[in-house]
């Protein structure tokens, strides 16, 4: 690893079962709304009130941004009654892997901490910290720069949802997707649009060969661009 000196793991969706998608699919659901390709597109990755804020828009809601969100944290809630929410299997491996390397491990995520299933304890260990990106959706540039300190092409960032490929890829940031394939997402299709390279069906097939293809990869573009500077 030459380059990437830090990796930044989501945890909703990559290290814990996805809660947020299949719980806004049944809040949309619940309002008799359609759930699109835009909606989602909007909302995934966005700052909590803005996001409530547009569905209250595109569904002609009466109910409060303020009220969305409390509707969406009692479905949860009720969700996670009946579902599993833990540890996605292979998680826990993959973060022994990378603790390994010679890099730092941070995790982030739109919740705050309190808010995040208890299961997240078992990931906590391996971070040195949780950057919560609710203030400042979808946070790339503010974990590199304000967090870590550190230049774009030094953070790699695995996460499943497109936003935030879209905002690596303009950063020049690697990333890893790890998209949810649900029926009724469009996550999947949406990053291969992007031109996602490395799309794993879960963290369990992230591996040091992959890791080292992505520093590599990296390091060429970073030298191209120096010389191109010349």
């Amino acid at each position: 690893m030459n380059t990437i000196k830090l990796i930044a793991v989501d945890i909703d969706g990559v290290l814990l079962q996805d809660t947020f998608s299949p719980v806004l699919h049944q809040l949309v659901t619940l309002y008799g709304g359609e759930y699109t390709r835009e909606l989602e597109r909007n909302v995934f990755s966005r700052n909590q009130l803005s996001a409530a804020a547009y569905v209250q828009s595109e569904l002609g809601l009466t109910l409060s941004p303020r009220d969305i969100i409390d509707d969406y944290f009692r479905l949860r809630e009720q969700y996670l009654q009946h579902h599993e929410g833990g540890v996605i299997p292979g998680a826990l491996n993959f973060l022994q892997r990378m603790a390994e390397l010679p890099v730092q491990l941070i995790c982030y995520g739109g919740l705050q901490e309190p808010q995040i299933h208890p299961d997240y304890a078992l990931c906590r260990p391996y971070f040195s910290r949780y950057v919560c990106t609710n203030d400042f959706r979808p946070g790339l540039r503010e974990i590199v720069r304000d967090h870590a300190h550190l230049q774009f092409e030094q953070v790699l960032f695995i996460d499943d949802v497109n936003t935030v490929a879209e905002e690596a890829k303009r950063l020049g940031c690697p990333f890893i997707g790890v998209p949810a394939r649900n029926a009724w997402g469009w996550q999947y299709l949406d990053m291969q649009l992007t031109g996602v390279r490395f799309l794993v069906d879960g963290v369990k097939d992230i591996g040091l060969p992959m890791l080292q293809q992505l520093d590599r990869d990296v390091r060429s573009s970073f030298i191209e661009v120096a010389h191109a500077a010349l």
